[in-house]
């Protein structure tokens, strides 16, 4: 059963996120907006310098989206206003750990098609960055250690403090999700 249809000022290109009552999407039109669920209503669009895409992070009040001109945004949730962007070398694939293990609260994890994954802050300050192989599919934290899915074939394991390599498992296909260990 509908209870109503909540418009998107533009096509969908990103996950969804959910704060509170407002869905969030990266928008074809090169926006990123909120709406509302009860009242269906998009309460604030932000617009951005290029197309979002991948997926959406929630940390520190804000949502985070890679865009196709190799930006990345921090968009204050409440306001709609735009908090800070930085370029990157490649676009992004994937975000991670909005929400994670103790002393990652506030950090947020980002990999590129490159296979660069950057740790920042949910302020746009810079911990460290890894150089893979190739792009992560997904990060898990298990025992001091990220866990990453990394195309082409393999797992890579990274330390919380220092993003140094601890483990590195070779498979003979193409991860879909994190081990599990």
């Amino acid at each position: 059963k509908s209870f109503g249809t909540l418009r998107f000022p533009g096509e969908i290109r990103t996950s969804l996120a959910f704060q509170g009552t407002y869905l969030m999407a990266g928008c074809g039109n090169g926006q990123i907006a909120a709406g509302d669920v009860y009242s269906r209503k998009i309460r604030w669009a932000q617009n951005l310098y290029g197309t979002p895409e991948g997926a959406l992070l929630l940390s520190g009040g804000r949502v985070f989206a890679g865009a196709d001109d190799r930006q990345y945004y921090a968009v204050d949730i409440k306001t709609g206003n735009l908090d800070f962007h930085f370029r990157n070398e490649t676009p992004p694939t994937a975000f991670g750990l909005g929400a994670g293990p103790a002393g990652m609260e506030d950090k947020i994890l980002y990999g590129t098609k490159g296979g660069l994954t950057r740790l920042l802050g949910n302020k746009g300050e810079f911990y460290w960055q890894y150089q893979g192989e190739g792009p992560f599919s997904s990060v898990q934290p298990q025992g001091g250690l990220l866990l990453f899915a990394e195309a082409p074939a393999g797992a890579v394991g990274l330390t919380f403090g220092e993003g140094k390599q601890s483990l590195r498992i070779r498979l003979d296909s193409r991860p879909a999700a994190a081990p599990v260990l």
